[in-house]
This record gives structure tokens, C-alpha cells and sequence, in this order.
């Protein structure tokens, strides 16, 4: 693709005109820290230091396997994939019904879209709750619309990061219920060099303690009754280390809780 407008402006070049490819470039696990250095934010938003390209905006980091049989991805989810975001950018583009407009933070709908068949789309009633707009962006009062929000934990409300004029459907099932789930795990930058590298070769400023020393594990999931309005709720499990063979791990459920009363706090919560 073609470098980032803001590497010809920073040092005055023309933009070109014809369509240049760059080979992206990969960088090993060991190399994380030093990647997570060239990362700044800037005004909310997050810009990785190229030093061949200049700034990039970045919204978080993407590991691939190094085995080439495990990366021929097709278009779509990748399981093989795994993205990590940094926690103010983990969205999710929810279909809005305004409520009670009249309050402080007015009331909406929040809807996800589930697939019945080939071509066939219907909105999932996820919650009802006031929706922020710290922005202040036009968000319609009077019809439905598809917003990206993010999750202010701090406050326990939905933020609108932006209104999704391009879309008429919000996210599904499978990447809705994902965020949830990595915003319940609230895993910091830190926590992940520290977890692949150690604490020897993490990030300035690095939390203490590597993720191989958090034994709580958290997975978001759907419950679905007849009848009654579907929820999401947030099921943790604890693993006891050195209790149980790796390859027959065995899982103590302790019950579940909903995930609005989980929000931001991650496993330190339990």
C-alpha cells in the first residue's frame, strides 16, 4: 500500500501519483519491546515511528505463526491470528435505537446482528443503557443508526468513537461477543511484552508480574433463553498451576456474573 500521507508532509514531498506497494515487514516476538517503543499517542490517537515510512496510525498489534501452512488466510476471521488492540480502541459497531433522549446521557438500544441463512440478517437486542458523546457527534435522536463505540469503564457507559454512515448493519455475534471479552481481560501493553519476554525485556514503565504468574482466566459467552432477553455474561475459571497435567487441564468453574457488573476490571476483579 501506499506510505501514510503524513510521511510526504512531515518532510515536504509530493505525493506520488502512481500506486507504490510495500512489502509489509514482520518483526520477531523478541523484537516486541522495541516495537512497542516506536509507538506514541498523540491527541487520542496511537502512531507507530517508521523509521523508513515516518508515522503510521496504529490502533494495536497483530502476531501471525511463523509456520508458513498456518498463514494462508482467506478473506474473513483468521483463527491462526491473533490481535491485540490497545484498550481505548477495542470497538464494537452497534445498531442505536434512541429511547429516553431526555436524560443527561440519553437512553438507547443496543443492537448486534445475527444470520439466520445466506443473505439473511436480523438485529439481537443487547442491552438498553445510556450512550455517551464525548465528541459530540451527530447521533441520531430520532431513528436508529450504526455507531462504533468504545467502553468507558471508568464510567460504565458506551462511548460513540464515530457514526458509521457506510454501514446498515452492526457488528455480529462472533465480534461483539470477542471485545467483550478482551475488554473483561483488560490485558495492558505491559502485561503482554512481559508475558512473551519477561520482565528483564519489557516495555519502560512495564507493570510487575509476567502473565504466566495470573492464574484467572476470563471467557465471555452468550446465554440465550426462550422467551427472555438474551445476555452475555462473563464465565471465569480458575487454573491452579502445577495442579493438573497441561495436556488434561482441568477447569474449576466458579459460576457466572454478567458482564455489565465486570466491566474494567479484568482478572483482578476475582
Amino acid at each position: 500500500a501506499e506510505p501514510h500521507a503524513m510521511y510526504f508532509a512531515q518532510y515536504g514531498l509530493p505525493t506520488p501519483r502512481s500506486l507504490h506497494f510495500v512489502a509489509k515487514h514482520f518483526y520477531a516476538k523478541a523484537d516486541l519491546a522495541a516495537v512497542v517503543r516506536c509507538i506514541g499517542k498523540e491527541n487520542g490517537e496511537y502512531f507507530y515511528n517508521d523509521p523508513t515510512l515516518g508515522k503510521n496510525m496504529n490502533d494495536g498489534l497483530i502476531f501471525t505463526p511463523e509456520d508458513p501452512r498456518l498463514y494462508c488466510f482467506r478473506p474473513g476471521g483468521a483463527k491462526n491470528l491473533l490481535k491485540w488492540k490497545w484498550p481505548d480502541k477495542l470497538s464494537v459497531d452497534f445498531k442505536v435505537e434512541p429511547r429516553d433522549v431526555k436524560k443527561e446521557v440519553p437512553e438507547f438500544d443496543f443492537f448486534f446482528t445475527a444470520r439466520r441463512g445466506p443473505g439473511q440478517q436480523h438485529d439481537i437486542k443487547y442491552k438498553r443503557g445510556p450512550l455517551m458523546n464525548s465528541k459530540n457527534l451527530e447521533v441520531p435522536l430520532h431513528r436508529s443508526s450504526i455507531c462504533e463505540c468504545v467502553f468507558n469503564y471508568r464510567l460504565g457507559m458506551w462511548d460513540v468513537l464515530t457514526v458509521r454512515t457506510d454501514k446498515t448493519f452492526g457488528n455480529g455475534f462472533p465480534a461483539v461477543s470477542s471485545t467483550l471479552e478482551n475488554i473483561v481481560t483488560n490485558l495492558s501493553i505491559e502485561q503482554l511484552v512481559q508475558g512473551l519476554q519477561g520482565p528483564a525485556e519489557g516495555a519502560e514503565g512495564g507493570a510487575p508480574g509476567a502473565l504466566a504468574s495470573l492464574p484467572t482466566v476470563a471467557e465471555a459467552h452468550f446465554k440465550v433463553d426462550k422467551g427472555k432477553e438474551n445476555k452475555l455474561y462473563l464465565h471465569y475459571f480458575l487454573e491452579f498451576p502445577g495442579k493438573y497435567v497441561p495436556t488434561a487441564v482441568s477447569i474449576n468453574w466458579q459460576g457466572h456474573t454478567p458482564v455489565s457488573d465486570c466491566f474494567g476490571f479484568g482478572c483482578d476483579a476475582f
